[in-house]
This record gives C-alpha cells, structure tokens and sequence, in this order.
C-alpha cells in the first residue's frame, strides 16, 4: 500500500478508501486525465536524493509477509532497518549493531524460546535508552502483565496500517528520551 501510494502521488493523483463492516475495503485510485501522447525518456529520471535516516530500527517479525510490509512503510519514512526473524537472530544483529540501534519493533510471539517481551527486556537492560514498540493480536493488557519487567512499551495492535505503524514508532521514539542518537 505505501509503494502504492508513492506511485499515485508521484502521478499527481490520490488514493481514496471506502470500508464497511461485514463487507470489506476498497481502494479507489485517481489519476489524472491526459491526452497528451508521451515518449519513453532516452535517460533513466533522476532519483529524488535519500532521505536522511531518522534512526536505526531493529524489526524483529517471523511472518516474511508482515516484516517486508512494516520494513517498506518504515525505510519510505526514512528510518534505516535491520531484521531479524526471531529473538536468537535478533541477538545476533544486537551483537553486531547495538550501540547504532535506537529502537526495537519485535512482535510479541516469535518463534524460539524467546518472546518479543523478553527480547525488549533483555536488550533495555543492556541499553536502558533503547526503545521499543510491542506488535501483537493480544489486547494491551495481556502483553503488559506478560512484560512487567521492561521499560515502558509502546503497544501495536495487529494488524496495523502504515499510519498506526509509524504513530508507534514516533511515540515510542519521543517518549522520555528525546530523539534517537544518528
């Protein structure tokens, strides 16, 4: 949807949604009208110049599906990531990376004998700056009693659009802290 989305406003157009309970989404996508009968460019355009990073996320998600989509929505915003599949891989980037990482988005329940709770707890005691934003389908109260050991936690319910998706990210990352560290 965010690639989508990119497209359509580089094309001057816009992206309407129409959702209803019981009978789905969707997209309506604008474009505007031309009759002009346009030629393919002899030279590849320009890319627009990167945006600078806004800080290193460390996305730690088993469902390929789901972590290319959260990876897509967050580098478009500018953020720099890493990923990792599962807590033991996260560990392995961590070593690697840590003193870079300014935020940790890990889903709750991740393959291994470590949970995104655990994980969050385990770097924050390495790092108590690090930040982190929990991904889950349990309710907030749920993830909070299984996580009481870690600093405070941004809860995102799944699944989460791209606008959720980056309000947690921004809370998390202003929350008592300030701005992530370049």
């Amino acid at each position: 949807l965010a690639t989508a989305q990119d497209i359509v406003r580089r094309h001057d157009g816009w992206i309407e949604v129409e959702t209803a309970v019981g009978t789905g989404t969707t997209f309506l996508i604008y474009l505007p009208l031309t009759n002009a009968n346009l030629a393919a460019p002899d030279e590849p355009e320009a890319r627009a110049p990167k945006k600078e990073s806004k800080g290193l996320i460390l996305l730690v998600e088993d469902e390929a599906a789901v972590r290319e989509f959260a990876a897509a929505v967050l580098q478009q915003d500018g953020y720099s990531l890493l990923q990792a599949r599962s807590g033991e891989n996260a560990l392995e980037v961590w070593q690697w990376h840590s003193a870079r990482i300014d935020l940790l988005l890990t889903d709750v329940v991740l393959p291994g004998d470590l949970s995104g709770p655990q994980l969050a707890a385990r770097l924050q005691a390495e790092k108590p700056a690090l930040k982190a934003v929990l991904a889950t389908g349990y309710s907030k109260e749920i993830v909070g009693q299984q996580s009481p050991e870690t600093a405070p936690l941004v809860v995102l319910n799944k699944p989460y659009t791209p606008r959720a998706l980056l309000r947690a990210v921004r809370e998390a990352l202003a929350s008592s802290g300030g701005a992530p560290a370049a």
